[in-house]
This record gives C-alpha cells, structure tokens and sequence, in this order.
C-alpha cells in the first residue's frame, strides 16, 4: 500500500511534473499521485489561484513567472533554429506596398534579415525601435523609418517617451510582436515596463493584422508588464516544439497558433 501524501507533498510532486512536460492531463495526475478526480480538481483550483499552474480543457499546464529580464545577447540563440522557422513564416505574410511595425526582440529582427533577401516584393515600408532591424535594413530598398529615443542595452531598442511620441504619428497595416511571455489569461507580457510600452503602442497604431512571433518556451509564461490580450491578437507564429495540447487550449480561446 502507498504511503498517503500530505496535500503539500503532493502538490510539490504536481509542481515537478508539470515541469517535465508542457501539458498533463487531469488523468495522469490522479494515476501518478495515486489521488482521486476531486482530489487533484481541488488541488489544481488552488494552485491556480496561487498563480502557479494555469487549468486548461483536460489537465494543467505550468504557469511560469518571469521577472528578471533577459538580456538581447541571452536571448539571440537560444532556441535558434526555431526562431528561423518563426522568421521564415512571418516573412511570407509580408506583401508589397505594406507598413510594417516591428518591436524589439531577436525574432523579430530574424524577420528583417529574411525581408532583406526578398526581392519579390516592393513598396515596404518599416517602422521600428529594434536596432538590429535598422541595421540589418538600412542598405536595402525597404523604406525605413526609424523610432528615436533613449537606447536600452539589455534589448537593444529604443524606448521611452521619444519613442512614444514619434509612434504616435505612425499607422500600420502589419505589426509583428515579439513578447516575453504569452499566457491566455494575462496575455502578452514584458519583463520591462519600457518595452510594454512602445509594444502596446504600436499593437494601438495598427489597423490591420497583429502577429506575436514566440518560441514555443514563451507559452503559458507570465511577465510583470502587460502589453495586450490574446483577442487582440490575430495569430501566434511558434515552433512545432508547442505541445499540441497546449496549442489546442489557447485556440480554444479563439486565438490561431501556426506552428512551423
């Protein structure tokens, strides 16, 4: 006979499983934990309350808090290979004659190295805070309109209230997000108040089609800074990496995943 858990026990096993994979069933966690469907429902509602996990159709996906924000060079390969796929996708939906809006971030400025090597496509127009955007743009045809404002090391983006005022005379029909964490009831967030900003703004700015470009670790991760909901959003550009259950919770929402 197994040895009976204390609630705390068992919640610290819930807690190293869902660390182990992206999505478990309500199921499985009664098999592993020897505990019955109310047990684990009552276990979940809880943990769910405290922030830790977040309850979706079927089971529990862990819910990851990120404060410290990373720095771009961290940031630039991890998850390399993918974020190309993710670059590589967004890039087919850009069409001639488009205003483009693109944020601070690695995958993001992946994008414009692709928009770069087209030459299938004219009439491109690209606002930006990314750095790395402007200088992997600025010897190509691309029309280029460059945000000023204080410089920020740690994204290496513009930002501040220079930023905000100059985007504020801007609109697109096209905007491409890359964000810090994705999570269905908090949204889109950032680890830095500054980087929410400009990225909530340029959300604001577009009349047209909002893409958040994210590798699949951004999902069900929360940040201190919201930027926007997931029905602002029109589509998430990820990896084949995503779980398909937790792909199928967050379209289950109402938001549309393509996964490259």
């Amino acid at each position: 006979m197994s040895k009976k858990r204390t609630p705390e026990e068992r919640r610290t096993m819930l807690i190293a499983i869902l660390e182990q994979k992206q999505f478990v069933s309500s199921s499985e966690l009664c098999e592993r934990l020897e505990s019955s469907e109310s047990t684990i429902r009552r276990d979940l509602e809880l943990m769910e309350n405290k922030g830790q996990i977040e309850r979706v159709h079927g089971g529990a996906i862990l819910s990851k808090h990120i404060f410290e924000e990373p720095s771009f060079i961290q940031s630039k390969d991890m998850n390399y290979e993918e974020k190309m796929r993710i670059a590589e996708a967004a890039c087919s939906l850009i069409k001639a004659n488009d205003v483009i809006f693109f944020n601070h971030g690695t995958t993001t400025e992946l994008i414009a190295e692709k928009l770069a090597t087209r030459t299938d496509i004219e009439k491109i127009t690209v606002i930006t805070s990314n750095i790395g955007i402007i200088n992997t743009l600025i010897h190509t045809d691309v029309q280029l309109i460059c945000l000023g404002g204080k410089f920020r090391r740690n994204s290496f983006s513009l930002a501040g209230s220079l930023t905000l005022s100059n985007l504020s005379h801007f609109n697109a029909n096209k905007c491409f997000l890359g964000v810090d964490g994705i999570n269905i009831r908090y949204g889109c967030t950032f680890s830095a108040e500054s980087d929410a900003e400009v990225s909530k703004a340029m959300a604001g700015q577009t009349h047209g089609s909002i893409y958040i470009v994210a590798d699949h670790t951004k999902f069900a991760t929360v940040s201190a800074f919201n930027c926007i909901p997931v029905e602002r959003v029109d589509a998430v550009i990820t990896g084949c990496e995503l779980n398909n259950e937790v792909s199928s919770n967050f379209e289950g929402k109402g938001l549309e995943i393509k996964t490259v």
